[in-house]
C-alpha cells in the first residue's frame, strides 16, 4: 500500500483552484460574445482532468490510516 503523500494532494487542489478560476474568467469573456475564449480553456481543462486522475489514483491506493 502506498502512503498518501498530503502535500502533493495540497499542491494539486490549489493548482485545480487557479485553473478553475482561469477556467472561470475564460468563460466570462465567452459570455461577452468571444467563442475563441473556449478554445483557449481546452488545455486547462485538460490539465485539471490530469491532475484530478492523479489524485483519484493516489486516493484509491493510499493508506490513508
Amino acid at each position: 500500500m502506498v502512503t498518501f503523500d498530503t502535500a502533493d494532494a495540497h499542491a494539486r487542489l490549489d493548482a485545480l483552484a487557479e485553473k478553475l478560476g482561469e477556467c472561470r474568467a475564460a468563460l466570462m469573456v465567452a459570455d461577452e460574445g468571444d467563442p475563441t475564449a473556449l478554445e483557449s480553456m481546452r488545455a486547462t481543462v485538460d490539465a485539471m482532468a490530469s491532475d484530478l486522475a492523479v489524485l483519484r489514483t493516489a486516493v484509491g491506493g493510499a493508506d490513508l490510516g
